[in-house]
């Protein structure tokens, strides 16, 4: 059970059904918690160790159930849940909550008497309930991770800590997503765009070499490309890269000679 400053709510909380008891007389139930030894407990991992055996721990206040006193009649009837119950570590901050120390071993315990006083609590004779399973270490952190998933899961109060859990997405599923429809989109617009280039290019490279060939003049590169384009033309500027001193292979970098057929 995590405690606090301000005081943190304890989950699961503690709840019983009573009966036996007289219908018609007041009864006042009220809890405390007391530490089960005087080990301090550390976490290695995988469990609970003692760490210091002779460690003294701060001693508990009782909490009166709200709806104290009541008649036997009304106890028997219901569900009664200690869900109000708020843990802290805070000795000035101890009224209306038990004050416990952490990393200590603690026992919830239940007490009934029959009075309607709540200043005869201590002297008049109580029934007292032990439940062993109830035990808890108080922490100021969640050591053991399966306690916490467990927390999260059942703890009406930790939706957003569940919906925050289900929009994680396993690392595999996000690498073996498909494209967005967006980005399908433009590569198909990348690859037109790359088809019609080549098409527009390929065809002014056969007619440049055919109009020198053929009529047997002397052009420069340069002079090719203005006669065969337009400015500004994607043509244009792709013949102008081709004709780049970097490139040695290019047949435009040279003069067009004129033509030995005859």
């Amino acid at each position: 059970m995590v405690v606090t400053k301000q005081g943190r709510r304890m989950f699961p909380a503690p709840e019983i059904i009573l009966s036996g008891l007289d219908p018609n007389k007041s009864y006042i139930i009220f809890m405390d918690i007391v530490p089960v030894d005087n080990a301090k407990y550390k976490w290695t991992k995988k469990s609970w160790i003692m760490h210091d055996k002779n460690d003294s721990c701060w001693s508990s206040e009782i909490f009166v159930h709200p709806d104290s006193p009541l008649l036997g009649l009304q106890w028997i009837k219901k569900s009664i849940s200690f869900k109000t119950l708020k843990l802290t570590n805070n000795s000035s901050n101890s009224k209306g909550n038990i004050h416990l120390s952490s990393m200590h071993k603690y026992q919830p315990r239940i007490h009934v008497t029959q009075t309607c006083d709540m200043h005869l609590i201590n002297v008049q004779p109580f029934c007292t309930f032990v439940f062993k399973e109830c035990q808890f270490i108080a922490v100021t952190a969640y050591q053991n991770p399966k306690i916490t998933d467990l927390k999260i899961k059942y703890n009406p109060f930790a939706k957003g800590f569940r919906d925050e859990f289900n929009k994680k997405v396993p690392f595999k599923l996000v690498r073996s997503k498909k494209p967005s429809t967006k980005k399908r989109k433009i590569d198909d617009k990348l690859n037109i765009k790359q088809t019609l280039v080549k098409r527009e290019l390929v065809p002014n490279i056969e007619q440049l070499t055919t109009l020198s060939s053929s009529e047997g003049i002397e052009l420069s590169a340069e002079k090719l490309i203005d006669e065969l384009t337009l400015p500004g033309s994607t043509s244009r500027k792709n013949l102008e890269l081709l004709c780049q001193p970097y490139s040695n292979s290019s047949p435009f970098n040279l003069t067009i000679a004129k033509s030995s057929f005859t």
